[in-house]
């Protein structure tokens, strides 16, 4: 992907770390933060008049921030248990010791992309207490909470009579698709385990079931995005990920598209990695027109109410294609779900 195009077309410019953080100081933003406080927070007692750094200061325990309960008084849906756990607790569960696997070492401060500036990474290196182009990457303890309470919910000691999903659910800018990104990487990880014969670790030893499958399926990881966020979602992927741990393919839909992705010669037959290292960027617009093409789908509001088979009843030979829907996948993620709902109104 080349972004650099596209800022220029829009007349923008791309910052470095340091002119980011030259644009305000520490105490424009503690002044910022007391004009907001005097409108809208002033009659909380909670806030006594405290930053929001100086609140989660009084919290830290052992190098780590409490959660919003502690802090703010708000109850955490559904991590109820992981909460009260250390980041060490939570990685030991994980069986995370070091580098998280299949993931990159490094994030490079300045936006460098590790597939492609892939000999710049190898060379890394981060000395301790250093803050210059480069810094370790791994997941901030809420997320490795959110991790946990994801295995939790979806992995089970016995296969479940209803298959049921989550709903990842947390403001902007908390890390919710490095979130996605280490369920991803955690599943593909125990999957190897699982081959050698090894233990898994503590949090999984006894969940043999994802969904309604025993084990670790072997099908592909779909995320389902708006057209819009695929570049930025692709970008994340190569953020995350080590270059050849998976393979990125994108999805977008439209007739032509369609029958030159699931051709002999399209991306997904000439694929390098299979099963769950594919992980395959879906646009909504592309799995609206799939549903209509498997499903004999009209645009009109009723028939979308109907049950699939029922609306399966009337399919043409054109409508056998492949679609994302004959596809067995081993994790279905839904971004901006809800501009899917309520279809056909």
């Amino acid at each position: 992907m080349h972004l650099k195009g596209d800022y220029a077309a829009m007349g923008l410019k791309k910052f470095n770390r340091e002119q980011v953080l030259a644009l305000a100081s520490a105490e424009d933003i503690e002044d910022m933060w007391h004009q907001y406080y005097d409108l809208f927070l002033a009659d909380i007692p909670e806030f006594d008049g405290q930053t929001p750094l100086q609140l989660m200061a009084e919290t830290i325990e052992n190098g780590e921030l409490g959660t919003s309960d502690d802090t703010f008084g708000h109850e955490d849906l559904g991590v109820k248990e992981e909460k009260k756990m250390s980041m060490a607790q939570l990685k030991a569960g994980l069986g995370i010791g070091g580098q998280f696997p299949g993931f990159n070492k490094f994030v490079n401060r300045n936006g460098a992309n590790p597939w492609v500036d892939y000999k710049k990474f190898e060379e890394a290196r981060v000395e301790e207490g250093e803050s210059g182009e480069w810094a370790l990457l791994d997941l901030k303890w809420h997320q490795y909470v959110a991790l946990y309470a994801l295995i939790r919910e979806l992995m089970h000691e016995v296969k479940p009579t209803v298959m049921e999903g989550v709903m990842l659910g947390d403001k902007v800018g908390v890390g919710k698709t490095g979130i996605i990104m280490s369920f991803i990487g955690l599943l593909n990880y125990i999957a190897q385990i699982d081959k050698t014969g090894k233990a898994r670790p503590p949090a999984l030893a006894t969940k043999h079931y994802l969904g309604s499958t025993e084990g670790i399926p072997d099908g592909p990881h779909v995320i389902v995005v708006p057209g819009t966020l695929i570049s930025q979602w692709k970008d994340e992927l190569m953020l995350w990920f080590l270059r050849h741990n998976i393979e990125i393919l994108v999805y977008v839909g439209g007739d032509k598209a369609r029958e030159e992705f699931w051709s002999e010669n399209g991306p997904w037959q000439r694929r390098q990695l299979t099963g769950r290292q594919t992980v395959l960027l879906v646009s909504h617009t592309a799995l609206g027109a799939d549903a209509q093409l498997k499903f004999n789908i009209d645009d009109d509001q009723n028939d979308w109410a109907k049950a699939p088979l029922e609306r399966n009843s009337n399919l043409v030979a054109s409508r056998n294609a492949p679609t994302i829907f004959d596809l067995k996948p081993t994790t279905l993620t839904l971004d901006e779900g809800h501009m899917l709902r309520n279809r056909g109104k």
